[in-house]
């Protein structure tokens, strides 16, 4: 059964992916900052594995970008799909789970630094051309200035022309970190 249902919301990411997935006939950049969207709370994901097969969820997933793995410890990929050649960008922000205090703060390296909500703490990809077809984005789990993030819930844009795609992202460093609404196997 969970077997069927993976592959259900994989057709339905699939789905998803090409109904956003297109640029313009022009070679003109609209920009989208999140920032105007307000603060990015998540209300539920898309388990998966290294390979990006799904092996589970939690709550009600808004994600039309495929990252994976999710959850992670480290490093993972960010991939979307595009119909024909345009200008890209793939910013991370702070993304808030349930019950988690939606205030604009960032700690990393140990300070404490106010983040306008939507602001990126990393751009993976500012305007650059990527050709039709999958694209893949790998995020290293640090910040614009190379320092380690801590673990929580992270939000992934990924702007072309006037589109806005996202996917939601728990950075995990060992079970402790994993919130207690959220069940996975290996932190039983």
């Amino acid at each position: 059964m969970s077997k069927l249902i993976g592959t259900i919301i994989s057709i339905v990411l699939a789905v998803i992916l090409a109904a956003i997935s297109g640029c313009s006939d022009t070679d003109t950049y609209n920009p989208i900052y999140a920032q105007y969207i307000g603060p990015p709370v998540v209300t539920g994901m898309i388990f998966t594995d290294e390979r990006g097969n799904y092996v589970g969820g939690w709550g009600e997933p808004t994600s039309t970008v495929a990252v994976y793995p999710n959850p992670t410890n480290g490093p993972f990929a960010i991939q979307f799909a595009l119909e024909k050649g345009c200008r890209v960008s793939v910013w991370v922000v702070k993304a808030y789970g349930p019950g988690e205090s939606v205030a604009p703060i960032f700690s990393s390296a140990g300070a404490e630094t106010y983040v306008p909500y939507g602001a990126p703490i990393r751009i993976l990809m500012d305007q650059e051309y990527r050709a039709a077809g999958i694209s893949k984005v790998v995020w290293d789990i640090t910040d614009d200035l190379g320092n380690a993030v801590p673990a929580g819930f992270y939000r992934i844009y990924v702007a072309r022309d006037n589109s806005l795609a996202w996917a939601d992202v728990l950075f995990v460093r060992d079970c402790a970190d994993v919130p207690y609404y959220i069940n996975l196997p290996d932190c039983d």
